[in-house]
């Protein structure tokens, strides 16, 4: 009688410990995560928060910096790629540099009559970005995924300005760009129309 007293108390205290156990590791993977500190690298900080703990980087929603006498150039990291804890510094270039592109980024386009939308990091706006005079956007040049239609698939083709393609190798000259407020659109492709089962 004793024995299987014994055998039943541990079994009940062995499945206590196996369901403590269990909704344990459960708590610990809902907190899983990173944190990114944004360093204002010599700016002040106008908006948002410089310490983000996040699942994964498109919950990322970078701070604005201001700088007397710099305009904003970006980060040093590129967010999109951030799957651990990490620093990332605030880029700036001297407002009175030779010449300072400001590039903003439109991400709709027109193929075929239809209007197609790109996201990019599942949003659609992509922050501006300054480029000075001889320099290249390099990482600051994200590609977007186009928003398939109901029937149609699409994808992006790349970034242009007027007909000329930029890429982030593209060096940043008057000789290209006849402004320092360039907006660069998305091309997409149509790549299939399919019917829909009824």
């Amino acid at each position: 009688m004793m024995s299987k007293r014994k055998n039943k108390i541990s079994v009940i205290l062995l499945t206590f410990l196996i369901l403590l156990t269990v909704s344990f590791s459960t708590a610990c993977e809902g907190t899983a995560g990173f944190t990114v500190t944004f360093d204002g690298n010599g700016g002040t900080l106008f908006s948002g928060e410089t310490v983000q703990t996040v699942s994964s980087a498109t919950e990322l929603d970078p701070p604005v910096f201001k700088r007397e006498g710099f305009v904003f150039n970006g980060w040093d990291k590129d967010l999109n790629a951030i799957t651990d804890t990490v620093t990332v510094k605030a880029q700036w270039i001297d407002e009175n540099s030779e010449y300072v592109y400001t590039v903003n980024f439109v991400l709709t386009c027109e193929v075929d009559g239809r209007t197609v939308k790109c996201l990019y990091n599942g949003k659609d706006y992509i922050q501006p970005v300054t480029v000075a005079e001889g320099q290249t956007l390099g990482e600051s040049l994200v590609t977007p995924v186009a928003v398939n239609g109901e029937t149609r698939d699409y994808s992006f083709v790349g970034w242009y300005y007027g007909n000329k393609q930029i890429t982030s190798e593209t060096v940043f000259s008057d000789e290209i760009f006849d402004t320092a407020a360039v907006t660069l659109t998305v091309k997409c492709k149509l790549d299939g129309i399919w019917t829909k089962p009824y």
